[in-house]
Formats: structure tokens, C-alpha cells, sequence
């Protein structure tokens, strides 16, 4: 499972998760923050969220043992959150751990330059496919910024072999494949008869 990484140690720890949107919005890595922020609060650590509100005003609640700051959000472009509330929620924070969920150009920025973490992960979720343009802008300061990060997590080792920004810093990486809950995949009580059939419902990405 995913976070298996953290949530196993012995050491009590502040992880802080950035991303920009959460529960109840829909997503593969909004999921993913979910299901791994609320098994690490299972495991005793003090886990905050901090991600963008839909709205402009900022908003905190709690939600199975994790603290979830939603920072007002001025406008949406290029499906980015342009938010001022998040950084500077950002700079008073000493967690741990943050840990960054890419591509998310305004928290990988921000962490960069008012993150005080005693140590910042960055899960490469994705490279950015669409928004080529805007990545001309962009791509000199994700350099600098995986430069800078302790630890990149990648999901697959072909991820790291293929990716243009994984490649250079691959020393840096760790393959952590996404993990799913096999409990809410059981098997019917009789064994199956003829061949398995796997249904797949979704969008093939690169």
C-alpha cells in the first residue's frame, strides 16, 4: 500500500499533504491523498491537508482524524487554483514531513520558497501532457524544484526511465507503486467458473 512508507514507523510524526483540491472532489490523486493522508492519521501521526477551497474564503474541518485546511481560491486557469491564502498558510507551518502532490505548480513553488519542513516528498503523479505552452514558463523552476526535494516518488520504474523531468534527478527516486484496499475487492464465497473477467472504466492517459 502506499503508505506503507510512513504510516508504519515507530516515530509519531506532522505530515503535511499539499495538493490543490480534496474529498469531495472526485480525482485519481485527490483519491489518492485521501486514502493515504487517513491511513497515516490511523496510524497515530498528526496529518493536515492543505489544499484550495472552491470558494474564496478559507475553510477548516476535520474529517477521519485529518485536519483539512481549504485555502480561499481567487480564480482557476489552466485547471490550476490561483490561491494567495495557500502559501501564506504554507509559511506557518513546521510540519515534518510535506509532502507535495505534482503536477501542482503553486504548491511546488510554494513549498520550495516558504516550505519549513524538516524534510519535502514530491509523488510525481503525472508530467504535464497538455499544457506545453505553459510548461516552457514553467519547466526551469520544477527543475530547481526536484532538485531541491529530499525524495520523489514515482509510481512505476518506467515512470523514472521515460519521464524528462524523473530522468535527471533519478537518484532521488523511489518507486512506490499506488496501492488499492483488497478488502473492498473480495472474492465471492464460490470459486469463479470459466475464465476472470476484468472491467476497466476510465481514461488512458500517457
Amino acid at each position: 500500500m502506499p503508505w506503507a512508507v510512513v504510516a508504519t514507523s515507530s516515530t509519531i510524526m506532522n505530515i503535511l499533504h499539499i495538493y490543490k483540491d480534496y474529498y469531495p472532489v472526485l480525482g485519481g490523486i485527490e483519491n489518492y491523498v485521501k486514502v493515504l493522508a487517513e491511513a497515516q492519521a490511523a496510524a497515530g501521526h498528526q496529518v493536515i491537508v492543505l489544499v484550495c477551497d472552491p470558494g474564496p474564503r478559507t475553510r477548516v474541518e476535520t474529517l477521519n482524524g485529518v485536519k483539512i485546511i481549504k485555502a480561499g481560491r481567487l480564480a482557476t486557469a489552466a485547471s490550476m487554483p490561483l490561491s494567495l491564502s495557500q502559501p501564506i498558510a504554507l509559511a506557518h507551518l513546521r510540519p515534518d514531513v510535506t509532502h507535495v502532490h505534482s503536477p501542482y505548480p503553486l504548491g511546488e513553488v510554494a513549498n520550495w520558497l516558504l516550505g519549513r519542513a524538516r524534510a519535502t516528498v514530491i509523488t510525481h503523479h503525472s508530467d504535464v501532457v497538455r499544457q506545453q505552452g505553459w510548461l516552457r514558463l514553467y519547466g526551469p523552476l520544477l527543475r530547481r524544484v526536484l532538485r531541491a526535494t529530499d525524495r520523489i516518488i514515482a509510481t512505476s520504474p518506467c515512470y523514472i526511465e521515460t519521464s524528462p523531468w524523473l530522468r535527471p534527478v533519478q537518484e532521488k527516486c523511489v518507486v512506490v507503486p499506488p496501492g488499492v484496499d483488497h478488502r473492498r475487492f473480495a472474492p465471492p464465497p464460490a470459486p469463479f467458473d470459466g475464465p476472470l473477467t476484468l472491467l476497466f472504466v476510465g481514461q488512458l492517459r500517457y
